[in-house]
């Protein structure tokens, strides 16, 4: 059954292929869409704009693990080898929609603080037109 009501962050996943990226302390999915100006002597001097581009991303950022299902190692060898990857962001509950999409990771980056835990975190830019679908 589909989840109701404020949902709990944690319940909120991502994905690499089949691979859950473990340890994560926080993960999110963002579109955007580009506006292109159509203002012209007509508008009253009022801004007017269609709907150009659109782009999206999922970004994550967690725990660091050197024996982790996905993390830096995996990271860097997408960047190194041009991997295209698919990403899935959704709570895993049967009923629930879900985002899909092929991506690059544009970036990776690996956090290591003085007496602190070591950290990671990423992007990955959207190419092309996500999916959903429910769980």
């Amino acid at each position: 059954m589909a989840s109701t009501g404020a949902m709990n962050g944690t319940a909120m996943v991502l994905t690499i292929g089949a691979t859950q990226i473990a340890k994560l302390k926080t993960n999110s999915f963002k579109v955007n869409a580009n506006a292109i100006d159509t203002s012209n002597k007509d508008s009253a001097g009022w801004k007017e704009q269609i709907y150009g581009q659109r782009s999206g991303s999922f970004d994550f950022e967690g725990i660091f693990a050197e024996n982790g299902n996905w993390g830096m190692t995996q990271a860097y060898a997408a960047i190194a080898n041009k991997t295209t990857l698919t990403a899935k962001w959704g709570s895993g509950v049967t009923g629930d929609i879900y985002y899909s999409a092929s991506c690059i990771l544009t970036s990776a980056t690996e956090t290591a603080p003085m007496e602190d835990v070591v950290t990671f975190s990423g992007t990955l830019e959207i190419t092309g037109a996500p999916t959903t679908g429910t769980f």
